[in-house]
């Protein structure tokens, strides 16, 4: 294999140095991307909405609590995913995550349960986003069981 000449290395180096700003400025001129939850239908079903990621490319629907899929995004940016549980979701595409808003998170209204599975999404969103995440002291038992484990599985994945 033949190596490259110094001249041919240093004029790479010069090549990504001018384009850094370029590329800084193309990236920062690009939407923010942004997704929400919808308020839970009769069924109890929602749907997944989001606008600015990058058109006609391959993204992730992924929940701590379902199954996620991959999905193509419209040529506008934008798509809207239906009938899903209702829940916390987040959109991956092109290595960045983008956490919805909105939706229950899943957990129940009646009093006792869903707790420890609220715990389990809070403990793992808290530690996936800051590893040193401590469980809020307000919490009751359940949910500061769950959330200690949502949380050791994040500390296992990101920290």
């Amino acid at each position: 294999m033949k190596r490259p000449t110094r001249s041919a290395v240093f004029a790479a180096l010069i090549a990504s140095v001018a384009a850094g700003p370029a590329l800084a400025t193309s990236a920062a001129a690009a939407p923010a991307a942004r997704c929400t939850v919808s308020a839970p239908d009769d069924r109890g079903r929602v749907s997944v909405t989001g606008q600015g990621f990058e058109p006609g490319k391959s993204a992730f629907l992924s929940s701590p609590s379902e199954p996620g899929g991959a999905f193509i995004v419209r040529e506008q940016g934008s798509f809207t995913l239906g009938g899903l549980a209702d829940g916390t979701y987040a959109v991956a595409q092109n290595n960045q995550v983008t956490r919805c808003s909105g939706g229950s998170g899943g957990v129940a209204q009646a009093p006792g349960e869903g707790t420890v599975k609220a715990g389990i999404v809070a403990g793992w969103y808290a530690v996936r986003d800051d590893c040193g995440a401590r469980a809020p002291q307000s919490s009751t038992a359940p949910f500061s069981d769950g959330w200690d484990r949502g949380a050791a599985v994040a500390r296992q994945a990101y920290c």
